[in-house]
């Protein structure tokens, strides 16, 4: 009874994962058109200036200042990314001849034909590694599972029960 929560606890875990990487992306986009956004407005503002009274100076170097700022936020979130995918890359690469265990799902229909998902656990060696889009691909027994599917690494045995005395 307690494996089938773990497992059912482990696949929510893995869907919450794949929805949050996605939220990511799309705050991800919305800020880059903020950006964009921004540099349009500014564009047409001095386009429309009057004459008579110009922006002042102090004013637009402000905003100058504050979206040096943002780029220089956007650059270190960037380097930031490429940091964690240079050690994720390593870190996969590393486990290339180790057993692991990964977590996968399959489709199970039921007699009254109602769809479920199942957490199925997959142990074998890592065979090999590829990088899909910039994500590690880890490859048991030649079959390929995604990085975030590895639960276990290495051989973890359930410790045998002391005898009493």
């Amino acid at each position: 009874m307690d494996s089938i929560n773990i497992n059912n606890q482990m696949l929510k875990a893995m869907e919450s994962l794949n929805a949050k990487n996605k939220k990511s992306n799309k705050m991800k986009e919305a800020f880059n058109m903020q950006t964009m956004d921004w540099m349009k407005l500014l564009v047409a503002q001095l386009k429309n200036q009057d004459m008579n009274t110009t922006m002042d100076t102090n004013e637009m170097n402000s905003q100058m200042a504050q979206y040096a700022q943002v780029q220089a936020v956007q650059n270190m979130v960037e380097m930031q990314e490429n940091l964690f995918a240079m050690n994720t890359k390593a870190y996969a690469a590393s486990l290339i001849g180790k057993n692991v265990t990964v977590a996968d799902t399959k489709s199970v229909v039921h007699s009254d034909g109602k769809k479920e998902s199942q957490l199925v656990k997959v142990t074998g060696k890592v065979t090999g590694i590829t990088f899909f889009k910039g994500k590690p691909v880890v490859y048991v027994e030649g079959k390929p599972y995604d990085m975030k599917q590895v639960m276990i690494i290495g051989d973890i045995s359930k410790p045998e029960e002391k005898e009493e005395s």
